[in-house]
């Protein structure tokens, strides 16, 4: 009802009355008046059969339009008629956008396809690794144990592995035995048989493989059935302690040196082992002569001996033809291979690859300084498949590859790394240790890319959305992010801020460095900064990690300065990674050297989330049970899951609401990068971060990669 004191207001009277009895009466109509018509969209359907499909996988958007639409187009593409369907292939998670206008309104919708999968967004995808596969699909870390089985197989063993592989002349690779992830001394059936630090291999002509299980001091045998069986074993310790290197002679006789003892035994087939000769100076590899003459090499020295078949040694010559481009003293023999000819092929690490041929001259056939071996590697191990020479190469990661006529080397099975820094796109790019990173506003991935091997200084460098890789900056100073652990934080004006060794620092877009806390002369003792975060309000979360003593702690820096800790050592933590921090009022810790993933309150109340202190392993489980190894960051999913970057199991694992652990993907035994929707896998986990949509960007060795829908939506 409107107030009497409008109806006595003598200030346009006559309209406020007029006005009144029209509310009173619906307007004089003799009703409610209805709104004027709403005009019908323009676009009347816009979806996709499928909003999440396998990695690689199509599906169809369909559409219908007003009949008043004059042009459509669907992503900047022009569209005819009313309606229509079209088959696409996501990238991530794509957006697909319908714009429609009739020429006075213009409407617009947009459909999300995720193609669900672990994917590469930028880098090289090589690198360390023990994984299964054919062709680039695999992965090696050191393979230069090499030996050939009678079918022309080339059967490999890599030290920092506890396992014996297969690697046939098509490039494909399968475990014959053992556990790469699992160390121990165990006979028996293929699969439940284990190995110590394996050091020599040898295949007789019956397909027998003959091991050196340096690690249990014994010799072993794998059966052409797969059985595993001890045939001899040494005494532990002592200096004649590390043997490897077999070879075996046409009756059977296997020869193995004594690396520190400087003597060569000689073991019968029924496994009776006698000191067959003696002398040398870090006796290395052995070879057999098509003669029945054994070669041994002295590793360092250079030199080369032929022992006939008393025992007794002749020192052969090696002495470079004159005309090769190479010459001088050869030192450094790693391997050696003897063909059909009586020529040798010799691997130096100083020299290169060498042949010495019947008539005993020395030919350069890939010098060091050439780099003609994939990855810019260097061939540690030698072999023969058949007619083809093998090679075991070894640059931050291993392959194996056969040398064609010419010397030119060819890629047969896995993939080293590449270390260099890059900029460019998804394929150009390249990382030297991409080791953190942390998400921008506008969808970039700011990376530090670090290396530890001194080639490259520390950088923050920017991933673009389209996988354009571009850097801030040249390099950031010592103090800053040369520490161990150095995480950044992207901020909305485009800089970015990173934890270093004794602060933390920034840098701008034009490449600007500066320190927003600590420094050497700042007094304030901080050491080893790593992971970094951020509230709503601009507080500051971030970890201080001394490596030999001091507190272990997470501290707290507010918008006006104010830093404080939160919590450390009295609560409990040992050490910290990655932090992040979960909207719900907590910091995420990774604790690495804990085996343990904390929760911690802005009062400082930590609460152990996951893992068993002080015990690693790869377990899944309710908690208490559950088991990390080496965890480096941890992040809150849209899910209400935390997932765990497991950097040591290499696998990234969920931990539910009920504290129960899960493995989404990974594994120990499966280390190396192997991208799909399914059996995925990782080189080096290091850090991650969850996007809004719930996809999952990863730091791994030299790329980054996004794994998107993990949970499958």
């Amino acid at each position: 009802m409107v107030p009497a004191s409008f109806l006595h207001n003598r200030v346009f009277p006559v309209l406020l009355i007029t006005l009144w009895l029209m509310v009173a009466c619906g307007g004089g109509g003799g009703g409610t008046q209805a709104p004027p018509p709403s005009l019908p969209s323009l676009i009347s359907a816009f979806t996709t059969t499928q909003a999440v499909v396998p990695m690689g996988s199509s599906t169809s958007l369909s559409w219908g339009l007003d009949a008043s639409v004059t042009s459509a187009t669907l992503d900047g593409q022009p569209l005819i008629g009313s309606s229509g369907i079209a088959t696409v292939t996501p990238k991530f998670r794509q957006s697909y956008t319908l714009v429609a206008t009739d020429g006075k309104r213009t409407d617009t919708r947009v459909v999300k396809v995720a193609a669900q999968g672990l994917d590469l967004i930028a880098g090289d995808l090589g690198g360390n690794g023990c994984l299964d596969g054919i062709g680039r699909e695999a992965r090696f870390s050191w393979p230069w144990i090499l030996a050939s089985d009678p079918q022309g197989n080339l059967v490999v063993a890599d030290p920092n592995f506890y396992s014996v592989r297969r690697v046939t002349p098509a490039g494909a690779v399968a475990t014959i035995a053992g556990n790469p992830a699992e160390t121990g001394y165990m006979d028996g059936p293929a699969g439940i048989a284990r190995f110590g630090q394996i050091a020599g291999l040898a295949v007789a002509p019956d397909g027998t493989i003959y091991v050196v299980d340096f690690g249990n001091q014994k010799i072993r045998k794998i059966a052409v059935d797969g059985i595993v069986s001890t045939f001899v074993s040494f005494g532990q310790g002592g200096s004649g302690a590390f043997q490897y290197n077999p070879t075996l002679d046409a009756s059977g006789n296997l020869y193995v040196s004594g690396y520190f003892s400087g003597k060569i035994q000689r073991i019968t087939p029924s496994g009776v082992a006698t000191e067959f000769s003696t002398g040398f100076t870090y006796p290395g590899d052995l070879t057999i002569l098509p003669d029945g003459t054994l070669l041994v090499i002295e590793t360092f020295g250079g030199t080369l001996w032929a022992v006939d078949a008393d025992g007794t040694r002749t020192s052969v010559t090696l002495t470079f033809d004159p005309t090769d481009a190479q010459g001088g003293y050869i030192s450094s023999i790693r391997a050696l291979a003897a063909d059909h000819s009586g020529g040798i092929y010799l691997s130096t690490s100083r020299l290169g690859l060498l042949y010495r041929d019947a008539a005993g001259l020395v030919h350069t056939v890939t010098g060091w300084k050439e780099s003609k071996f994939l990855g810019g590697g260097f061939p540690y191990g030698l072999a023969w498949m058949n007619d083809r020479l093998a090679l075991g190469v070894t640059n931050y990661g291993g392959e194996i590859a056969t040398l064609l006529p010419g010397g030119q080397p060819a890629s047969l099975a896995g993939w080293g790394g590449t270390l260099a820094r890059v900029n460019g796109t998804t394929s150009t790019a390249r990382f030297s240790n991409a080791y953190s990173l942390a998400l921008g506003g506008q969808g970039d991935i700011y990376v530090v890319d670090t290396d530890s091997t001194g080639h490259f200084p520390a950088q923050v460098r920017r991933v673009g959305r389209d996988g354009a890789v571009s850097s801030l900056g040249l390099s950031v100073d010592l103090g800053y992010v040369s520490g161990q652990t150095p995480h950044p934080l992207p901020l909305g004006d485009g800089s970015v801020l990173f934890t270093g060794n004794q602060a933390i620092g920034k840098v701008t877009l034009t490449g600007d460095i500066s320190s927003i806390l600590g420094g050497a002369s700042s007094g304030l003792g901080l050491d080893a900064l790593s992971g970094i975060c951020a509230d709503a309000q601009g507080t500051i979360y971030f970890g201080e990690n001394p490596w030999l003593s001091g507190n272990r702690q997470i501290r707290k820096l507010t918008s006006t300065g104010q830093l404080s800790v939160l919590a450390g050592n009295s609560a409990g933590i040992h050490s910290i990674a990655g932090v992040s921090f979960d909207p719900a009022g907590r910091i995420l810790a990774a604790d690495p050297s804990g085996q343990l993933v904390w929760g911690i309150s802005l009062s400082g109340s930590a609460t152990k989330l996951a893992g068993v202190e002080f015990n690693s392993g790869f377990l899944d489980g309710a908690f208490g049970t559950g088991r990390l190894k080496w965890p480096s960051a941890v992040s809150l999913h849209p899910s209400g899951q935390l997932l765990i970057c497991d950097q040591g199991n290499f696998a990234i694992r969920a931990l539910s609401s009920t504290g129960n652990l899960s493995t989404l993907g990974g594994a120990p035994d499966r280390q190396g990068v192997r991208l799909g929707s399914t059996n995925i896998s990782f080189t080096n986990p290091s850090d991650m971060a969850v996007t809004t949509d719930g996809d999952l960007i990863i730091t791994d060795g030299f790329a980054v990669l996004c794994w998107t829908a993990p949970f499958g939506n």
